[in-house]
């Protein structure tokens, strides 16, 4: 119902619209990345493409969005340095390595479309559970070294 509304609203563009003075590539990224424009930039971009006699299908603008979100559902690089740096941190009993190991687990990122996907690979992700593991386990190793030498006094 937005969407025609919208559409209705736009039904003429004035030809003073700062959308006319983008060029044919930027309102193809619009029409890409609507998840960033608001609904009136999109369809506005894509009457500005249409009435410069470069109209683009609306199936065509889905099958882009479509392989875009694919693209964003891709896992971040390997985390090489920053799991070593958490294993670092996790053996010297450092609060950093569990913190770097929870994060690395269940970081989530949410798609254009409300989906939410791992921001990690799964191999980093079991780093993260075997950081967030071994620095929860020194950290106790290290307070009940601690009371111990307390109580013995």
């Amino acid at each position: 119902m937005l969407r025609e509304e919208t559409k209705e609203f736009l039904s003429v563009l004035s030809s003073d619209h700062y959308l006319h003075g983008f060029s044919d590539a930027e309102l193809m990224d619009i029409l890409l990345h609507s998840d960033e424009w608001s609904m009136e930039d999109v369809f506005g971009a894509q009457q500005v493409l249409g009435q410069r006699g470069k109209a683009v299908p609306d199936d065509l603008i889905a099958a882009a969005r479509a392989s875009r979100i694919r693209g964003l559902r891709n896992p971040a690089p390997p985390q090489t340095a920053f799991v070593v740096l958490g294993y670092v941190s996790a053996l010297l009993g450092g609060l950093l390595g569990i913190a770097i190991g929870w994060y690395i687990n269940t970081a989530m990122k949410i798609l254009p479309n409300g989906e939410r996907v791992p921001v990690y690979r799964i191999e980093d992700r079991r780093h993260g559970a075997r950081l967030f593991a071994i620095g929860v386990t020194v950290a106790l190793g290290l307070l009940a070294y601690r009371l111990v030498l307390i109580l013995t006094r």
